[in-house]
C-alpha cells in the first residue's frame, strides 16, 4: 500500500480531513527524493561488519534524551484517531506522520523510548505549555477493527496462528528487554500498520503505572493470548464473557490442528512454552 493510499484510508477511519498544507509538504518529500542523484557503489561483502545487540547502546530515558543537545521537534495535531485508546494523528517538523496521546507532564519522566517490530514503537515524549504527549509511531488498523469487517468474521485458523506468533514475539520483548508486562491484552490494543505488521499497543503506559514483570504477571499476559483468539473465533462468546477460553461452537475449528489445544494452553502455559507449541 503506497503512502498516498494510506493517507486516504487514514482519513475514512478518523472522519476527518487532511490539511492542503501536508499534502504540498509530501509532494515536496517525494520530488527531493526523485531528485536526489544516484551512483553505483562497489561493495566488498568481506569488509562488511554489521551490528550486533552488544553493541546496541543502552535505551535513555526521556531525562537523559532531553539533555541531550539536538534540536527538538515539533509537532502539528490536525486530527483525532482511535489508536488503541484516543490520540491524535500529527505532523512532525521533519513532515513524520505521528500519532500523540495526551498524559500528566510528571509521567513523562517514568518514560523510555524504544523501537521493536512487534510492538507500536514509542519515539519521543513531546512537551507543549503545561501539556505532554507520548509519541508513538502511526499505526492503520487494529484487530478490533478487522473483526468487525466481513473479512474478520471469516478468519482463517492460519491466519490466527501468524498473528499470535507476532503478540508472542512483542511479548518476548516487552518482558525481557524492558522488564515490563501489558496487562490489558485484547484486540483494541493489537494493531497492524499499512505494510500489515502486528504490533502491541499502549507500552508506555506499561512504563508510566510501573507494570513490572514477574512470573505471576507473565500468566496475565498469556491469558491475554487467548482473549485475542476468542474474540477473533467466538466474538459473541467474548462479548458475553470476556475472560472465557471455552468455545461455544467448536465445530467450526475441528479441522485446524491445534488451535484449540493452543488456546486451552493460555490458560497455563508460559510466552516460551507456547512459542515452541504447534498451531496452523
Amino acid at each position: 500500500m503506497d503512502e498516498s493510499h494510506f493517507i486516504r484510508r487514514v482519513t475514512q477511519i478518523g472522519g476527518g480531513r487532511l490539511t492542503q498544507d501536508f499534502k504540498d509538504s509530501t509532494a515536496r518529500k517525494r520530488k527531493l527524493a526523485l531528485d536526489s542523484p544516484t551512483r553505483n557503489i562497489s561493495v566488498n561483502p568481506s569488509k562488511l561488519s554489521f551490528p550486533t545487540d552488544r553493541d546496541a547502546p543502552p535505551r535513555k530515558t526521556h531525562r537523559q534524551l532531553a539533555a541531550q543537545e539536538s534540536p527538538p521537534k515539533y509537532y502539528h495535531p490536525f486530527m483525532e484517531y482511535e489508536q488503541a485508546g484516543q490520540a491524535q494523528i500529527a505532523r512532525s517538523s521533519d513532515h513524520e506522520l505521528v500519532a500523540l496521546k495526551a498524559i500528566k507532564p510528571i509521567q513523562a519522566e517514568k518514560v523510555q523510548f524504544f523501537m521493536n517490530k512487534n510492538t507500536v514503537s514509542l519515539i519521543d515524549v513531546y512537551r507543549n505549555d503545561d501539556r505532554a504527549y507520548l509519541v508513538y509511531e502511526l499505526m492503520f488498523v487494529s484487530l478490533r477493527q478487522i473483526q468487525a469487517t466481513p473479512r474478520g468474521l471469516n478468519i482463517k485458523s492460519f491466519e490466527i496462528a501468524a498473528i499470535c506468533k507476532e503478540i508472542l514475539n512483542g511479548l518476548s520483548f516487552i518482558h525481557t528487554e524492558l522488564q515490563l508486562f501489558h496487562g490489558h491484552l485484547d484486540c483494541g490494543a493489537i494493531l497492524l500498520n499499512y505494510k500489515g505488521n502486528v504490533k502491541i499497543a499502549n507500552i508506555g503506559w506499561s512504563m508510566i503505572e510501573e507494570k513490572a514483570f514477574d512470573k505471576e504477571k507473565e500468566k496475565v499476559d498469556v491469558r491475554g493470548i487467548g482473549n485475542v483468539m476468542m474474540e477473533l473465533m467466538e466474538n459473541q462468546t467474548w462479548i458475553a464473557d470476556p475472560g472465557s477460553i471455552t468455545l461455544q461452537h467448536p465445530e467450526k475449528w475441528k479441522d485446524c490442528h491445534g488451535i484449540k489445544s493452543f488456546l486451552r494452553e493460555t490458560a497455563t502455559s508460559t510466552v516460551a512454552m507456547l512459542k515452541k507449541a504447534s498451531i496452523r
